[in-house]
């Protein structure tokens, strides 16, 4: 009964050094658990700024493409302006063009006119 006892104390000693173990790897394990979770509300509140931030990004390359199509869309009207402006330029020269060559010829024929209306005047002058 001795024996048994020795061997009952050694083993419920034996158990306590385990069990003390355990509970100091428990311990560990929920020291290491806290840190783990830490980090990973760390993380997700890192995630949520840079989510922030790509919506934000996001939201200003919509704003810029929607300038620049606008822009774009502007510049097509401008180049679409410019050609209808030269045609008409083209046009306007074309038609005064004209207007002076037909002003040009009247001009002739009544110089033309008037020289032979001159030399008349000083052939009936000059029969007086």
């Amino acid at each position: 009964t001795l024996w048994c006892s020795f061997i009952q104390a050694r083993w419920q000693n034996d158990m306590h050094l385990k069990l003390s173990k355990l509970a100091m790897m428990c311990k560990d394990l929920n020291d290491e658990s806290a840190k783990r979770k830490e980090q990973v509300n760390s993380a997700k509140g890192d995630l949520e700024l840079v989510r922030e931030e790509r919506n934000a990004l996001t939201s200003k390359l919509d704003i810029l493409n929607a300038r620049v199509e606008l822009y774009e869309k502007q510049e097509a009207e401008n180049v679409e302006i410019r050609r209808v402006l030269r045609e008409n330029d083209n046009e306007t020269l074309s038609m005064a063009d004209c207007a002076i060559k037909e002003r040009d010829e009247i001009i002739d024929d009544l110089t033309t006119r008037l020289q032979q209306a001159l030399t008349t005047l000083e052939e009936e002058r000059g029969s007086r």
